[in-house]
């Protein structure tokens, strides 16, 4: 790296998330760039309250349905991670177990290990498809609640011109949804081959497997994907593949 500080483009919802994520960049001596890809749009959608079990698969699911007055007097919540069952905490629910990774995958094999009845998944409209297929061939009965939609938000897209302008150094994408619309931003306004020419110059971080699955798909394989599904370890292992260049 150069003597400057890295500057590392965060695309979390514009919340205490992506305020979290940005201090974690400056503590890391880098120069966040905050340009929020995703907005939340909650459908008014709840769990029902007796299902015998109740998946969340995000923070601002539990959030959502905590502060719709939702409690889990009647049902067995689990988190699919350490910030998800943290909210849950927070919301004054009985901690809810989670799997030993963070992934759709381990969550997966979390629930299958149970043997529930049947399983309510609680998440956004873009949730991904490994989980509700899992269960579906394991012959586990679920039904799907959507609580929010995650959307693009207007004016996004200042981090598409300043990569294309060689200006960024890293890119840390938290969901396949962020690359999708970061992605279709650069298509709208015709940097798409500049920012393919900084590819070189440019660290891509991807926080989990799917994420880079969609980079992949994209020609963007990332440079990094830390074994732990979460922004802290994303950052982390973006800051390791900086410092060893």
């Amino acid at each position: 790296m150069s003597g400057d500080p890295p500057v590392v483009a965060l695309f979390r919802p514009d919340d205490a998330r992506m305020r979290r994520t940005a201090t974690l960049v400056r503590d890391h001596g880098g120069e966040p760039l905050c340009d929020p890809m995703l907005s939340i749009s909650s459908t008014g959608q709840l769990p029902p309250p007796d299902a015998p079990m109740t998946v969340f698969t995000s923070r601002t699911g539990v959030e959502l349905t905590a502060a719709a007055g939702w409690t889990p007097t009647a049902t067995q919540v689990v988190a699919v991670g350490a910030a998800t069952a943290d909210a849950a905490v927070a919301a004054g629910w009985p901690r809810p177990p989670t799997p030993p990774r963070y992934d759709s995958e381990a969550l997966a094999a979390f629930i299958i290990d149970a043997a529930p009845a049947h399983v309510v998944i609680a998440r956004s409209d873009h949730g991904s498809a490994v989980l509700p297929e899992a269960l579906s061939s394991a012959a586990v009965p679920h039904d799907e609640v959507v609580l929010y939609r995650l959307e693009q938000p207007a004016g996004a897209g200042v981090s598409v011109q300043a990569t294309a302008a060689g200006e960024v150094d890293a890119l840390a994408f938290t969901s396949s949804l962020t690359v999708e619309h970061f992605l279709e931003i650069a298509a709208a306004a015709g940097v798409e081959e500049a920012i393919m020419a900084q590819r070189p110059q440019l660290t891509v971080g991807a926080i989990g497997a799917p994420t880079a699955a969609t980079l992949g798909a994209h020609g963007l394989d990332p440079d990094c994907t830390p074994t732990e599904a979460t922004a802290n370890a994303l950052i982390e292992a973006i800051f390791e593949t900086l410092d060893a260049v």
